[in-house]
């Protein structure tokens, strides 16, 4: 493997994976949102750098999942950058990065959701995901000597969180509100694990969806608890007047689903695949709550530039130091 392309190489999940294989010694091309542009001009810029670079493989990813889903700069990005794949004859492998919010949170739901569920198209962070999603498996029928991975996390932790929960509690204060009478079950990785499964998924063959979870999972009690912040438990009806009192921002219909039901992720196909990451979900809060106290700002990137990168995120702060990358350097 000598190029790869990752849509988002700024900030996030797309940050820590460009680095590493930048660190690699692979050549790494991405452009930046310009929304501005219309879909046609981007359409083009993509198929330029394609052209230009002639990559092995594709990382589609995107800044983070926040209550209103995924913006429609980001969709358009990924759809421009899978028209320029498809034209693309050195391309072998296609990486997306989705979100497990795409089955949403209900109460029929089992308590660990493998793959198999079918999304929940109603939830309105789903829309946007399950367009990304679309684009990919259209890609797949039309290059099928290609290898197409989703990658689907859980709630993710790090200086852009990824998820409706993580992004509730990293933006919250010191008090977190949650739905009273409620303490669902809910888990939490880290985005050095995501990025890793991101890398594995780029150079092996690893087709399908696959979750990315811990095998374990925490009450939201003990998860607010362990962030070192306290929880508020409110009625639904009385959460504008919390928010305000709070400085929080009112909960979402979404949300508000999740404050009582919770959504954890099967991990077990994503460990036959590799992907399952080490850092269980009490680990991966601590890991966060110890790089915002570096920061001296929650939820804040700590690089001046702005940046999530590996030396300012989760990602470098795991039991295991520094994104590891040598899984992925074996396997090239």
């Amino acid at each position: 493997m000598k190029s790869v392309v990752v849509t988002d190489a700024a900030r996030g999940i797309g940050a820590l994976v460009a680095d590493a294989l930048a660190r690699m010694s692979l050549a790494v091309g991405s452009l930046s949102q310009r929304p501005s542009e219309s879909h046609t001009q981007e359409a083009a810029a993509w198929l330029d750098l394609f052209t230009e670079l002639e990559p092995d493989a594709v990382f589609v990813s995107h800044l983070r999942v926040r209550g209103s889903g995924l913006s429609r700069a980001a969709v358009q990005t990924a759809e421009a950058a899978f028209a320029a794949a498809a034209r693309c004859p050195s391309l072998e492998k296609v990486v997306v990065l989705s979100s497990g919010q795409v089955y949403g949170a209900r109460d029929d739901l089992p308590t660990f959701v493998p793959e198999h569920i079918a999304p929940d198209r109603d939830a309105p962070t789903s829309a946007g995901l399950l367009e990304v999603e679309a684009a990919a498996s259209a890609f797949a029928r039309v290059r099928p000597d290609t290898v197409v991975t989703i990658l689907r996390p859980t709630e993710v932790l790090g200086p852009y969180p990824h998820g409706l929960l993580a992004d509730h509690i990293v933006s919250s204060g010191s008090f977190v509100t949650a739905s009273a009478g409620f303490d669902p079950q809910v888990q939490f990785a880290t985005d050095h694990d995501v990025a890793v499964a991101a890398l594995l998924a780029i150079f092996e063959d690893r087709p399908g969806v696959y979750n990315i979870a811990p095998a374990d999972a925490l009450r939201l009690s003990s998860a607010i608890r362990v962030a070192a912040k306290f929880r508020v438990g409110v009625n639904r009806a009385v959460t504008r007047v919390a928010g305000a009192v709070l400085r929080t921002e009112p909960w979402s219909g979404e949300l508000s689903s999740l404050m009582r039901f919770g959504r954890c992720l099967d991990a077990t196909r994503s460990v036959e695949g590799g992907f399952a990451p080490l850092t269980a979900s009490a680990d991966a809060i601590r890991g966060w709550r110890a790089a915002q106290e570096d920061s001296n700002g929650v939820g804040e990137p700590a690089g001046p530039d702005g940046r999530g990168t590996p030396t300012s995120g989760v990602g470098s702060r795991g039991a295991d130091g520094p994104l590891e990358t040598e899984r992925a350097t074996d396997d090239e």
